[in-house]
């Protein structure tokens, strides 16, 4: 009985360790915060929100009669605004930080801080943000390529 009381409360202490551990530290959480200041994490993550939603739409967009391109215009822009309020960088940050702590240990964050003050550095920052939307349409021209194969592979699958 002893030793299943001692087991029990070993396990005990050692799941109350891993859930205490589970939380980023004060300093953690604020070297991740400067990290994502200083990379311009948070333009980084709306640029690409929104460039992902303009590349998926961009096609029914593109085909669409003349005279309903203003109307299919402001409701983009609505949409747009719509999603950066619920799914903006402020909503999603505290999930960031949980990641990049599950992924990234205080002393491997704030050694690459000292390459993101770099002046170089923040130019390149800047310049890839603008990359961004012109990388995912390349993307999305590659995949609406693949389109019709994929869905005869998928198609041969379900009839299977």
């Amino acid at each position: 009985m002893k030793l299943f009381l001692v087991l029990t409360l070993g396990l005990f202490s050692s799941f109350l360790a891993t859930a205490q551990d589970s939380q980023p530290s004060a300093s953690f959480v604020a070297a991740i915060e400067e990290l994502f200041e200083l990379s311009n994490q948070s333009e980084q993550y709306e640029i690409a929100l929104v460039a992902g939603f303009e590349t998926g739409l961009g096609n029914a967009a593109a085909n669409m009669p003349a005279e309903l391109k203003p109307k299919m215009d402001r409701a983009m822009a609505k949409v747009k605004e719509y999603m950066l309020k619920e799914m903006g960088w402020d909503k999603v940050k505290p999930d960031m930080i949980k990641l990049y702590s599950e992924h990234f240990n205080e002393e491997e964050i704030r050694s690459v801080i000292p390459l993101f003050q770099n002046p170089k550095m923040k130019s390149f920052v800047t310049k890839q943000m603008k990359l961004l939307p012109d990388s995912m349409q390349i993307g999305a021209s590659k995949a609406a390529a693949l389109q019709p194969q994929i869905m005869k592979i998928v198609q041969e699958e379900m009839s299977k």
